[in-house]
Order: structure tokens, then sequence, then C-alpha cells
């Protein structure tokens, strides 16, 4: 599952078709920051970085821990069906709102 995660998260900044995300956003970024919610850290900072080294490319320089997000005191979960809709959370109360909240409330 990770080396697709691997994939799958360079892929999306362009990995292998010479676009300019990848440079952007990884390999010439002063700064590559991973914000993960406290579940998978274990992944995100042991198996990660040696998935990266593997392959050659830069490792994260900061990795962002973030407590669960609930609804009711419930962890959001797909598998458990606790979920909410970001895109309308921020239609809802506009994105400064929504960032200001995770910022505020969520701890890390």
């Amino acid at each position: 599952m990770w080396w697709d995660a691997l994939g799958n998260y360079l892929t999306a900044l362009d990995y292998g078709t010479g676009g300019d995300d990848l440079r952007t956003w990884w390999t010439d970024a002063a700064r590559r920051v991973h914000l993960v919610g406290k579940g998978v850290l274990r992944f995100h900072a042991v198996y990660w970085p040696a998935i990266l080294l593997s392959a050659g490319e830069p490792l994260p320089t900061d990795i962002l821990v973030h407590d669960y997000l609930t609804v009711d005191g419930r962890k959001l979960s797909k598998s458990s069906g606790v979920t909410l809709d970001p895109a309308e959370l921020t239609a809802r109360y506009g994105t400064d709102a929504v960032r200001w909240w995770l910022l505020r409330e969520v701890p890390r």
C-alpha cells in the first residue's frame, strides 16, 4: 500500500511528466511539510521516509501531526460512516472560517 501511496502522492505533483509542480512543491522546496493524523504517524515518520530514500527522493523537512477530527465526540472515519464534506463546509462557512476552526480547535 505505501508504494502505491508514494506513486499517488508524487504523480499528483506531475512526477514523471516534467511538470513544474514536483519541483515547486517537493524537489526544490525549502520545506516539505507532511500534515498527518496521529493514527498514521508511524507510517509517515518511519516507513514513508524509508520509501523516499530508496526512491532517491528528498525527505520531508517537517511532519505536523494533528489529533483526530471528531463530530459529536466520534472520530471522522469513512469506515464508521462519520464523515464531513469539506466542500460543503467551505460553501456554508467560507474557506477562512474552516481554516480558523482547524487551526484553533484541532490539537497538534
